[in-house]
């Protein structure tokens, strides 16, 4: 249990969709349109279509798309309540949230690989700033930016704390509380003869800079949450979604489901190092992120963190958006400090 006493020394972060967006990367809104786009759609457009008719009364009307955050609250429902339905479409739906999730991890990686080496993201003075040594960023993004921004600036990333009660100093943590478009649980990571000799699987507690490359046992035993979500490095081909399906039979991102508990337990240790950050935070920057309706989990995180021992030197959000620094207002703190400027 924390003490409320914690020193609050901390530049924390805690980044939204507008970050990425910045960069150009599809938001919540255009994934559905955008992987629509990709070859590998094809494979997937009749369970969509089925999914779209069982949803939605209007699916069979000219150009409908629905909107995304209803589509997977809607599938995601229909995950968990549909396994005694034998005659219901889409069939195995399970599959098809993880087929989902191959084709949005291949969209990101592959926009962020398009992106890494502009100028516009290099020299992001924002970035700058934030992907700092020391610092930590929470993030409920699952793209890669950071960890490509880190990268090319030479400077050391964890996922993980340093240990209990202690952060890194020589490095940037980031907290990815929804996964990422880079990660699997152990179940879904593709080990044969073929991935295993050449490609690394990385566990949560390792620097993304390691001193020396290894691969990760992963049948381990050891007890962590933590232990059972880890990191893929995909190889450097132009088939994204070949290079995902490699290595994973579907990554590990947290879709908008209200009922996210059962999904999040795998990331516990990540959502108690982001309440561990924000009760260390001195100054708290929320950057790019709206406090979407379904994000309750992230509202409670952020009310938890903020209230609990002295209250943190400033709350910074950065947002154009008016109506966001009101909602702020009224769900996280009368005092916010508003910048309506952009990332």
């Amino acid at each position: 249990m924390p003490q409320r006493s914690a020193k609050r020394d901390r530049n924390v972060y805690l980044f939204g969709a507008g970050v990425s967006q910045a960069f150009k990367l599809p938001n919540t809104s255009q994934l559905l349109e955008r992987i629509e786009r990709e070859p590998g759609y094809v494979a997937i457009r009749t369970r969509m279509n089925e999914a779209f008719r069982t949803f939605f009364p209007d699916s069979d009307a000219t150009n409908f798309r629905p909107e995304a955050m209803e589509f997977f609250l809607a599938l995601n429902a229909f995950c968990d309540m549909s396994d005694q339905w034998s005659s219901a479409r889409p069939k195995d739906p399970l599959r098809l949230v993880a087929d989902l999730n191959l084709l949005i991890s291949s969209v990101l990686l592959k926009e962020v690989s398009a992106v890494k080496l502009t100028e516009e993201f290099l020299e992001n003075e924002f970035l700058t700033k934030a992907v700092s040594p020391g610092n930590i960023i929470i993030t409920t993004n699952w793209d890669t930016l950071v960890e490509e921004f880190a990268a090319a600036k030479g400077i050391r990333l964890r996922f993980l704390m340093a240990n209990k009660t202690n952060f890194y100093n020589d490095a940037v943590t980031l907290l990815k509380i929804h996964g990422s478009a880079d990660w699997t649980v152990r179940d879904n990571a593709m080990v044969n003869t073929t991935t295993w000799n050449r490609v690394f699987y990385r566990a949560l507690s390792e620097s993304v800079l390691p001193k020396g490359a290894h691969h990760v046992k992963l049948n381990s035993t050891k007890n962590s949450h933590s232990d059972s979500v880890f990191r893929f490095i995909p190889q450097s081909t132009g088939n994204h979604l070949k290079n995902v399906q490699d290595l994973t039979v579907g990554p590990f991102m947290v879709t908008m489901s209200v009922g996210k508990a059962e999904t999040l337990a795998a990331l516990k240790e990540v959502w108690h190092n982001a309440f561990r950050a924000l009760i260390k935070a001195e100054c708290l920057t929320i950057a790019g992120y709206s406090m979407p309706v379904d994000d309750v989990d992230v509202r409670v995180l952020l009310r938890a963190g903020i209230r609990t021992g002295a209250r943190p030197g400033k709350i910074v959000v950065k947002n154009p958006s008016p109506e966001v620094h009101a909602r702020m207002r009224s769900l996280i703190d009368h005092s916010i400090i508003s910048d309506y400027g952009y990332v």
